[in-house]
């Protein structure tokens, strides 16, 4: 293993350390303005004079430069190589199913349904549209313009904000769970809107479509359901 160790190691730091002295270094690369690091010198319409300089460090200070390189990508491949002896644990898939015609939220994980909510999506003339999404902005709250009304838990599945998933504020909207009520987005109650929001992640898939089989999706064991009509808890 110390062999191995060092083959990785030194042998390569050797070999990058004379093609980079013999090279000269790295060489300048242009970049565009809004990639350059800016020092404090500059100012922000201009990079800084150190960013544009195209110095050429001397022979000595080229060897100690490939040398820091060179040992550290080294040591980057020998903790990569024992970090594959250890077995890292697989995040799950996570999906997003919504069905207008069952007003329903199903919540995927590698495939299968691990939870079910009642939702309520657009009413007639303002439809909520089938089509893919994924979840592409995140607030605790948001205040709608539009409506003026505050949205908790908001996960915005369109870049431009006109659809999502949230709660509302009050609890005279619950009753209408399970069927069409809202303006185009897809309203949840405040724990399941609370459920969905911790557990989905920015850019986790979103699918809304009109009819939906679940059955297929279900895991063969339910291990805790709710007694509230049309919410399911699963677990495998």
């Amino acid at each position: 293993m110390q062999r191995r160790v060092f083959e990785l190691i030194f042998r390569p730091t050797i070999m990058l350390i004379l093609i980079f002295f013999l090279l000269g270094g790295p060489q300048p690369i242009a970049q565009p303005l809004s990639e350059m690091t800016l020092y404090p010198d500059a100012s922000k319409n201009a990079p800084s004079r150190i960013a544009e300089s195209n110095y050429r460090p001397d022979p000595l200070s080229r060897f100690v430069i490939a040398f820091r390189y060179a040992f550290q990508e080294s040591c980057k491949q020998a903790a990569a190589m024992k970090r594959g002896n250890t077995i890292q644990p697989i995040q799950p898939a996570k999906e997003i199913i919504i069905s207008i015609d069952n007003q329903q939220l199903y919540r995927f994980e590698d495939g299968r349904i691990i939870s079910t909510h009642p939702v309520s999506t657009g009413v007639a003339g303002h439809r909520t549209p089938p089509g893919d999404y994924a979840v592409r902005r995140k607030s605790p709250k948001a205040w709608s313009n539009k409506y003026e009304c505050m949205m908790l838990n908001w996960m915005a599945i369109t870049y431009d904000g006109q659809f999502g998933i949230h709660a509302l504020q009050g609890r005279s909207y619950l009753r209408r769970l399970g069927k069409p009520a809202s303006h185009g987005c897809i309203r949840l109650s405040h724990e399941d809107a609370r459920v969905m929001y911790e557990w989905a992640d920015i850019g986790t898939p979103v699918t809304i479509v009109g009819g939906f089989d679940p059955e297929p999706y279900l895991p063969k064991t339910t291990l805790q359901a709710s007694a509230q009509a049309g919410y399911m808890t699963v677990a495998f």
